[in-house]
């Protein structure tokens, strides 16, 4: 296993609905879509022609501090916010980040997020400019804590290349 920590430094936006039912409790509904940019020259550095991994995948580490568990889906995007070609797959039943039980000390999740590169081509990854995170919000067993401002979300993301990388030392041109 091969991990690749990336020191760039990224932006963030972000956009968010509430549906508040009379009382919290499992009806209550959050979305939250966050696109995190900036991995474009990131990405760029592994853009090499000829060079084929068989699973490279995005290792997220959530630290959450508010009682409400999280549901993530993910799309990855071009420089003009269009979905790449390069789809996104969470191992079932492992794209959930867990709520605080207490609502101050935070509940921490990891979350795999496998990249799908066309044929292992690594050649097509420097169209990835930013990642769009579509979180949902559900009310958990955690009824009885308190929403407060203090509450977050924090994450902590890894390059993973796994199972070898294959190096074409002659491609066709």
């Amino acid at each position: 296993v091969s991990t690749l920590y990336v020191e760039d430094e990224f932006t963030l936006s972000y956009d968010y609905s509430v549906n508040v039912p009379l009382s919290f409790n499992k009806e209550l509904a959050i979305g939250y879509s966050g696109t995190v940019g900036g991995f474009r020259e990131t990405f760029s550095q592994l853009a090499i022609d000829g060079v084929r991994v068989r699973d490279i995948a995005l290792l997220i580490n959530f630290k959450n501090s508010a009682p409400l568990d999280f549901a993530l889906d993910a799309e990855l995007l071009d420089v003009d916010g269009v979905p790449t070609p390069i789809n996104v797959n969470f191992p079932e039943g492992s794209n959930v980040i867990a709520g605080s039980e207490d609502g101050v000390s935070a509940a921490e999740s990891n979350i795999r997020l496998e990249l799908r590169v066309p044929d292992g081509n690594l050649a097509g990854i420097d169209q990835i400019e930013s990642i769009r995170f579509d979180f949902e919000a559900r009310g958990s067993s955690h009824e009885r804590v308190a929403l407060k401002e203090s509450q977050g979300l924090s994450a902590r993301l890894q390059l993973e290349l796994n199972g070898g990388v294959t190096i074409d030392l002659n491609p066709e041109k």
